[in-house]
């Protein structure tokens, strides 16, 4: 959450920042030309890099990136899990183990489950 707020503080200064340039406001005595951002040491105009890192609030709809939220422990557990339902010759148990598992956060439980069916004889 304090990154967001941070995140939006820091765009909101860029933003002033050059909405101020772009409005001919200028700190130059009459007469004489503004510092140019070079000179003045300011930025002019940012270009988003449109990545999710930048985007506030990104979701794996909006995120190329998926991260694991489940717990080394749990994801171990439904590893055994689905591996030993392949084993057994139980897909369906396997395959619902694999649901709760991805409902539980684990990017890994489909691949699991691939991988284990591959090496059934």
């Amino acid at each position: 959450m304090m990154k967001a707020i941070l995140s939006v503080s820091i765009l909101l200064a860029l933003s002033a920042c050059s909405n101020s340039q772009h409005t001919g406001a200028s700190t130059a005595p009459e007469g004489q030309q503004p510092l140019s951002p070079e000179q003045s040491g300011l930025i002019q105009e940012v270009e988003p890099s449109h990545s999710s890192v930048d985007t506030i609030g990104a979701n794996a709809d909006t995120s190329d990136v998926h991260m694991s939220s489940i717990e080394p422990e749990v994801e171990a557990m439904f590893e055994q899990l689905i591996v030993q339902a392949v084993a057994d010759g139980d897909h369906q148990k396997a395959l619902r183990f694999v649901q709760d598992a991805e409902q539980a956060g684990s990017i890994k439980a489909r691949k699991i489950y691939e991988d284990a069916v591959k090496v059934q004889p």
